[in-house]
C-alpha cells in the first residue's frame, strides 16, 4: 500500500510503541483474512482500517469527549459508561479528519464498530472486528480460542460470521463475569446472529417438511 509509510509516520504522533505493535499485528492479520477469503478487492480498505483503528486509543477521557463534541458523534450516554469502546468512535472521526482522501464511509464504519460490533455487519467490518480480536499478540484465553477456531476453519464458507458470533459471545461472557457494563450494540449484534440462525433453522425445517409430504 503506497500510503503505508505516511500513515505510520502519523501514527507515531498519536500512539505509544506498545499500541503501535498491536496495530501492526492487526494490520497483518487483516491482510491474511482478506487473502484467506479471496477478497483482494478489499485489501487496501482493510489495510487502512487496520492501521487507523486505534489511532485515538491513547487519548485521555477528556480528549475523547472533545472529539465527540467536535464531530457531533452519535455517542449515547450508555457509550460514555463503557469507556473501553470510546476510542472506536473517536478513532473513526480522527482518522477521517487526518486522512479525508483515504477514509471513506466503509472504512469509517469499520473503525467505528470495531469494538462493539453491530447488526448486519459488512464484510470489511467483520474483517477488522475479527483481526483486532485474534491478532497473535493477544494472549487472553478467549482470543486464543477464537484464533484457533478461525485458523482451523478459515476455508469454511461461513467462518467470518461464526468467528464474529464467537467473539460477541466471549465478550458478553467476559464482561458478565467481571460484572462490567455491556454495550447494547454488542448485545444487539449477538442477538442479530441468533435470530438469523433461527431463521435458517426454520427455513431448513420447512423445506424438509415440504419435501417429506
Amino acid at each position: 500500500m503506497h500510503n503505508y509509510d505516511f500513515i505510520l509516520q502519523t501514527l507515531d504522533q498519536y500512539v505509544t510503541p506498545n499500541r503501535k505493535k498491536h496495530i501492526l499485528s492487526v494490520y497483518e492479520t487483516a491482510k491474511n483474512i482478506v487473502w484467506d477469503q479471496n477478497r483482494p478487492d478489499l485489501l487496501e480498505k482493510a489495510e487502512i482500517a487496520a492501521l487507523l483503528h486505534d489511532i485515538s486509543k491513547n487519548f485521555s477521557y477528556t480528549l475523547q469527549l472533545d472529539v465527540i463534541k467536535k464531530h457531533a458523534l452519535p455517542v449515547t450516554s450508555e457509550d460514555l459508561e463503557t469507556l473501553e469502546v470510546l476510542h472506536a468512535f473517536t478513532g473513526a472521526a480522527v482518522a477521517k479528519e487526518l486522512f479525508p482522501g483515504l477514509v471513506d464511509d466503509a472504512i469509517y464504519d469499520a473503525i467505528f464498530y470495531h469494538c462493539t460490533g453491530k447488526e448486519n455487519m459488512s464484510l470489511l467490518e467483520k474483517i477488522l472486528f475479527i483481526a483486532d480480536y485474534i491478532e497473535p499478540n493477544r494472549s487472553y484465553e478467549s482470543c486464543v480460542k477464537v484464533r484457533c477456531f478461525y485458523q482451523q476453519n478459515k476455508e469454511s464458507e461461513n467462518v467470518l460470521d461464526q468467528a464474529v458470533y464467537l467473539i460477541l459471545e466471549e465478550t458478553i461472557d467476559y464482561l458478565t463475569r467481571k460484572k462490567e457494563k455491556i454495550n447494547s450494540r454488542t448485545i444487539q449484534a449477538r442477538n442479530d446472529y441468533i435470530q438469523k440462525q433461527e431463521s435458517l433453522k426454520n427455513a431448513d425445517t420447512a423445506f424438509t417438511e415440504r419435501n417429506e409430504n
